[in-house]
């Protein structure tokens, strides 16, 4: 059964090119449609959105604010969001390796650092509450999370204390969803990162003012590390140079579909028109537009060949290390 998405963003460029990158990592062919709707721009317009005008049922929607997360990223966020609705059911923890590398489209769960990004890495399973206070959810898919191994050595048992402030027993508690604003890990199975999280200019992530979570996340789960705030720099110029070449491409584009109309509209005049020019001009004029067009054609092909060379090096960023 395919997979329907609705994308909210009035952002429409940058949601198609994500869009498009979650599209090349479906190996699976388990999406459907995709729309992206950007007459939406402020929250309270999103919080009475209306989806009925749509004939497609949706099976997922994000928002923009959850695109420009860069702590999930759009690809393990929404593969996390397709791949977790069916979960298969194993008896053993470890049987779950390979439907979670593919759940998180081969990419840590916390931090987002793929396989290809950190070469040679062992990446791990990771009990998100931890088995010696969650013993029920050893063999649990929804407790368990790929990671790489530096953040599951980073959080290792980590845990909520009484003395924190929580106001329940987690072992005694039967939701396993916490949102309490308490020094705790932020677990995106089931809250968005971007409430608490923000990505700042320098590509260092920040806590929103009074978030407990999100101070403690960053803090524990060390998610300021150079590697990561390396990486962060490298995804952000990648995504840059990609928008400025489609920016480059759209021009250049509509610049030859003007030549093209500009020489169609010389050869249909240059019949009616011939008895007051030379026939050595009008053949220069003819020239000259099949110089410039087929100029014009060469770039368009350049770019072409750029965004290509671009969408490879970007595939390669991200991934399994084995393909």
């Amino acid at each position: 059964m395919a997979i329907n998405i609705l994308v909210i963003d009035d952002d429409r460029k940058m949601a198609e090119r994500l869009m498009r990158g979650l599209q090349r990592a479906d190996k699976e062919n388990v999406l459907g449609e995709i729309q992206v709707d950007d007459s939406v721009i402020k929250l309270e317009t999103v919080e009475n959105y209306d989806i009925s005008h749509f004939e497609t049922t949706f099976d997922i929607a994000l928002i923009d604010y959850q695109l420009s997360s860069s702590f999930t990223g759009i690809l393990v966020s929404a593969w996390i969001a397709l791949y977790l609705q069916n979960p298969p059911k194993y008896d053993q923890y470890s049987k779950y390796r390979e439907y979670l590398r593919k759940a998180t489209d081969f990419s840590c769960a916390y931090c987002t650092i793929s396989e290809s990004e950190s070469p040679g890495a062992t990446f791990n399973i990771d009990h998100f509450r931890p088995q010696k206070e969650f013993p029920s959810l050893e063999a649990s898919c929804e407790n368990l999370r790929y990671t790489c191994p530096r953040c599951n050595s980073y959080k290792r048992s980590r845990w909520i204390q009484r003395t924190a402030g929580c106001i329940r027993d987690c072992k005694t508690c039967t939701t396993h969803v916490c949102k309490e604003n308490i020094p705790r890990f932020i677990d995106t199975l089931k809250e968005l990162p971007s409430e608490h999280i923000f990505l700042n200019e320098d590509d260092m992530l920040c806590a929103y003012s009074g978030s407990n979570p999100a101070n403690y996340t960053i803090k524990y789960l060390r998610l300021n590390r150079a590697q990561l705030v390396k990486l962060r720099h490298t995804r952000r110029f990648m995504d840059s140079w990609l928008d400025d070449l489609l920016k480059k491409r759209e021009l250049a584009a509509n610049r030859l579909s003007e030549l093209e109309m500009q020489k169609q509209d010389f050869l249909s005049k240059e019949t009616s028109c011939n008895e007051s020019k030379t026939d050595l001009h009008a053949d220069m004029l003819k020239t000259m537009y099949e110089m410039v067009t087929t100029l014009a054609e060469q770039t368009v092909l350049m770019i072409n060949e750029e965004i290509h060379k671009l969408n490879i090096l970007m595939e390669k960023h991200s991934g399994s290390d084995e393909e």
